[in-house]
């Protein structure tokens, strides 16, 4: 930002008439080059997903939270307004539920709701199924899936993958198994680790007894 900062003084004195254009060129690659590398740097790492939004500033973040899940963040604030850097360590966790690099969106997003069904069927099954619209992933698959209902082949094998991740089944052994066979094993570690990690929204709004009745949450998206 001081950076910027500085660059954008150039450009208004240089607007002002305070400085000459041929002097604004001459410092433009020490003045605006530097700002500009790191703005692009920076995009480079959210596109690539290998960055955490542990430095955006915590009332952005919340405002962005409260879009997601539509009134479901209690239990974010509660984190945010916890002494001892709570949310900062938050912030850090979320990427690990949303790493994704080689696996395709629609068996990713298959993954974490077959997981999230297991601990919730209201609020959270339906943020993490408009995540995965948001992705890209298909209106009817994503229906299907909140009907504990995803079409047979590879969507069904990596629902109840998640799902038997979080029931702890003995079934998520030759899923797994069949999984890698068809992907490979980074698409499984991928898949395991979305679906170990989502669990932790619905438990902790349990734990804080934050949690809806299922009744009232249509799951539909």
């Amino acid at each position: 930002m001081w950076l910027a900062l500085h660059g954008g003084l150039h450009v208004y004195e240089v607007l002002s008439g305070i400085c000459a254009p041929n002097i604004f060129w001459k410092d433009a690659p020490g003045v605006l080059g530097p700002p500009l590398l790191i703005w692009v740097a920076l995009t480079i790492l959210i596109v690539r997903q290998r960055i955490a939004p542990a430095g955006t500033p915590n009332f952005g973040y919340m405002r962005v939270v409260e879009q997601r899940t539509h009134g479901e963040s209690d239990y974010i604030r509660e984190i945010a307004a916890a002494s001892g850097g709570a949310l900062e360590k938050f912030k850090h966790f979320q990427p690990a539920t949303f790493h994704r690099h080689e696996t395709p969106a629609d068996l990713f997003h298959m993954t974490r709701m077959g997981a999230t069904l297991v601990e919730d069927c209201g609020p959270c099954a339906i943020t993490c199924a408009e995540i995965a619209l948001s992705d890209g992933v298909d209106r009817d698959l994503i229906n299907r899936a909140l009907s504990a209902d995803p079409p047979e082949g590879d969507m069904k094998t990596a629902f109840v993958f998640g799902a038997a991740i979080a029931r702890q089944a003995a079934e998520a052994f030759a899923l797994g198994d069949a999984i890698e066979a068809s992907y490979g094993r980074t698409v499984r570690l991928e898949l395991a680790m979305t679906a170990a990690t989502v669990r932790a929204y619905p438990a902790m709004k349990r734990g804080l007894g934050l949690t809806r009745s299922c009744s009232i949450t249509k799951l539909e998206v």
